[in-house]
């Protein structure tokens, strides 16, 4: 972490805010399978469960978790050999769920529930709120891109 610049770690950290659904600061294997597959960097069951149990912490329930900082040094490591740029087109047209040009609230809807939780609408309007010039309308790819990289 010591080669990010604060805008950068400010970042990560609003990325795994976003997934962190249950707002524990705890971040179980679907929702970390979730975001590398968001990113572009498909990993499988096996690879999943082989990067919890290298950075993972049990939660109050014994389901492994990873915490903020785990997070932040798992997305600077080197995972993938595609560039920053691909990343993030892969990363938006897996949010960009109907395709119009906008990652909106029912985008963010459908992200949610394919990990199997409620995000209302409160939550979506927050999300945007941070990232796009028209909440309403939805980020761009150019904004979903700073959200990423700043």
């Amino acid at each position: 972490m010591d080669l990010l610049t604060d805008d950068q770690v400010s970042e990560l950290r609003e990325m795994y805010a976003m997934f962190d659904f249950s707002r524990t600061g705890k971040m179980n294997s679907r929702a970390l399978g979730a975001v590398l597959r968001t990113v572009g960097v498909e990993v499988s069951e096996s690879e999943l469960t082989t990067l919890m149990t290298q950075l993972s912490v049990s939660s109050s329930t014994g389901e492994s978790c990873i915490d903020v900082e785990e997070f932040i040094h798992l997305m600077t490591s080197p995972l993938d050999d595609a560039g920053p740029s691909e990343e993030i087109d892969r990363a938006f047209k897996a949010f960009d769920a109907d395709s119009d040009g906008h990652v909106g609230q029912e985008d963010l809807r459908a992200a949610a529930g394919a990990l199997g939780v409620d995000l209302d609408e409160a939550g979506c309007a927050e999300m945007l709120g941070e990232v796009a010039r028209d909440p309403t309308k939805g980020a761009s790819r150019e904004e979903f891109a700073s959200l990423i990289d700043g």
